[in-house]
């Protein structure tokens, strides 16, 4: 959980508002994934649910490296970055000084 919005945060550089999106969409999905997922091991046994478990944890990392190619190759300009949380972003803009 710590790491998603640390990753949000300071690898894509979004706001807390983003932020607070993220992590309260992971919390729900696993408020909604849980019951379900304690159903089908129940139903199909336990080696079968882990079995599952696993290779939903394995998508779920393919997809983080993913998010990390696209912040390291600046696909944020590409149409696909505003499919997602990116068309939330501003861009961090340093305030200009006047002498």
């Amino acid at each position: 959980m710590p790491v998603l919005p640390l990753h949000v945060h300071d690898g894509l550089g979004l706001g807390p508002f983003v932020v607070g999106l993220v992590a309260g969409s992971q919390f729900a999905a696993s408020l909604i994934s849980r019951p379900v997922a304690g159903s089908y091991s129940d139903n199909s046994g336990a080696k079968r649910g882990v079995i599952v478990g696993l290779l939903a944890a394995a998508a779920s990392g393919l997809l983080y490296l993913l998010s990390l190619a696209s912040s390291m190759l600046r696909l944020r300009q590409s149409p696909f970055y505003c499919w997602g949380a990116g068309c939330l972003a501003r861009p961090k803009v340093s305030p200009s000084r006047q002498p």
